[in-house]
């Protein structure tokens, strides 16, 4: 946490203003709060802070607005009207919750401004942002972004950059984005700012995909441990991957205590209860690596976890920006001392992290999923999205190939013996209950199948068994391929003139926002103006 504190301000209605580009590859959760006389006239706003790669394609300020932490405004630059001193002084803190970066805050500068007039509006509040949307090739695709506020304007912007009606596309400067038929072209990351006079926002990003229409639950699913084994000590892979996994007690020995315990969906594996007779894991000794979109799916039902922390499946021994490896799902205590679900991905120099608002059930079944589809974590909990954070490089691939379940593991390599797996003995983060229907897919799995999943596991069927989501065909408009005459003449008299065919749009700069120009053509205007 830091702060700054204003000295001998006069009394009056002030003005506080901070901007928060963050440096490339950075991704935070912040808060800024202005100290108001007592803890209750505190105002607090809470951003997820826009880095100098999210910047640069748009080079336009976006004011964070949200008082939820659970629904961070993307933004970099806050603004605080109506500020008092308390007996003189001015207070502003800022901070983050997001750990593993070798920089804190990022305050390029703060602005008090004395007796400013509050503006009359307020700026733009995003209530509902765009979704993840898939639809079948060459079929219409649509998103949509519900803002309040007065005299909005709106660009709709594809991977950062601002993009304008055209060939397919149309709507990029209303609240819902057209697409005339579906292809590899356009299929990307779509937000939406939106502008008034009060400021800016803008919308999270949603991807915008292809799906086939036949695809399938199975369709790349590279790892499925349906744990139905009754005894042995291996579990198979009815996934495309050729590895099975092997269960161990904590001296790397294969256990076979575990196997045959009762699941949700046919049977599970037992680890660490309290009836359990030795301390075990499984081991999945290599998967297929996710690259770029990716799902990991699985049941557990624990009494409890012993400890501060627990694995419930980890890639490698640790995820962090040192290993690289690529996922895990987690069991923590909250500050509150209550167990939460969390995962993280690594991508790039980042840990990308999502923890659970609320305390985990205890002793029933739970599900758990993530999904990575090349710009977003997203975490759900029994069917329900719990967090989402944006990423911008791709999920790392792995300096240790394999896949922990229900402890944090090391390789142990001792001269003249073979590499076994043991419990870390300082660390062991053992998880406690039972897991079933463990599954990884090359392919970001969506809300909706995401419920399917869960749905199925209730009525005892393992996770292949869910339908795919495929949106029906939408016939598109009629496209016409021809690109719009355009000529600009130099009058040479200061002036230009513009012919135009079709739909003329202006902006301030390149990157919007752009609104109809309503003038007929031939227009003409000052040079300056073109």
């Amino acid at each position: 946490e830091a702060h700054i504190e204003f000295q001998e301000v006069p009394d009056g209605n002030h003005t506080l203003i901070a901007y928060t580009v963050g440096i490339p590859l950075q991704f935070q959760n912040e808060y800024y709060k202005l100290v108001g006389e007592d803890e209750d006239s505190d105002r607090v706003i809470y951003t997820e802070a826009m880095n100098a790669d999210q910047y640069n394609p748009i080079q336009r300020y976006f004011r964070g607005t949200s008082t939820d932490p659970n629904n961070r405004t993307l933004s970099n630059y806050v603004r605080f009207d109506n500020v008092k001193p308390v007996d003189g002084y001015v207070r502003f803190e800022w901070g983050t919750s997001t750990v593993g970066f070798d920089r804190g805050v990022a305050i390029n500068a703060i602005q008090l401004i004395l007796d400013n007039p509050a503006l009359e509006i307020d700026a733009p509040s995003i209530t509902a942002n765009p979704t993840p949307t898939v639809a079948q090739e060459g079929s219409a695709a649509s998103m949509t972004v519900v803002a309040t506020g007065e005299g909005l304007t709106y660009q709709w912007l594809k991977n950062g950059a601002a993009i304008p009606d055209g060939g397919k596309i149309a709507g990029t400067t209303t609240d819902t984005l057209v697409v005339n038929g579906l292809s590899e072209a356009e299929e990307g990351f779509y937000s939406l700012a939106i502008f008034n006079d009060a400021g800016s926002v803008i919308s999270s990003r949603a991807k915008l995909s292809m799906v086939s229409s036949g695809a399938t639950m199975s369709d790349d699913l590279v790892v499925h441990l349906k744990l139905d084994e009754t005894s042995g000590t291996t579990a198979s892979n009815s996934g495309s991957g050729t590895d099975t996994a092997t269960i161990y007690d904590d001296y790397g020995e294969p256990n076979e205590e575990p196997v045959g315990a009762d699941g949700l969906i046919g049977n599970a594996i037992l680890i660490n209860g309290p009836d359990s007779e030795t301390y075990a894991f499984g081991v999945l000794d290599n998967y297929p690596k996710i690259k770029d979109n990716g799902t990991v799916s699985l049941w557990l039902n624990t009494p409890g976890i012993d400890g501060e922390s627990a694995v419930v499946v980890r890639n490698g021994s640790a995820i962090n920006i040192v290993t690289e490896n690529q996922f895990q799902i987690t069991i923590t205590n909250n500050i509150d001392g209550e167990p939460v679900l969390g995962c993280q991905i690594s991508a790039g120099p980042n840990v990308i992290n999502v923890v659970d608002t609320e305390a985990l059930a205890f002793d029933e079944w739970v599900h758990v999923a993530l999904t990575v589809d090349g710009g977003q974590l997203r975490f759900y909990k029994n069917g329900k999205l719990i967090g989402v954070t944006d990423y911008l490089d791709r999920i790392n691939g792995s300096t240790e190939d394999w896949l922990a379940i229900g402890a944090n593991l090391t390789l142990v390599q001792e001269e003249g013996e073979d590499p076994y797996f043991a419990m870390d003995e300082a660390n062991p983060q053992a998880f406690s209950g039972s897991i079933d229907d463990l599954a990884i897919w090359h392919v970001a799995r969506g809300a909706d199948e995401i419920q399917a999943i869960y749905n199925k596991g209730l009525g005892g069927e393992d996770a292949s068994k869910a339908a795919v989501t495929i949106p029906d065909f939408v016939e598109p408009r009629v496209i016409i391929d021809s690109e719009p005459a355009l000529s600009v003449v130099n009058n040479g008299d200061g002036t230009v003139t513009v012919t135009f065919e079709g739909k003329l749009q202006a902006a301030p700069t390149v990157n919007g926002p752009w609104e109809d120009v309503d003038a007929p053509s031939p227009l003409t205007l000052p040079a300056d103006q073109a």
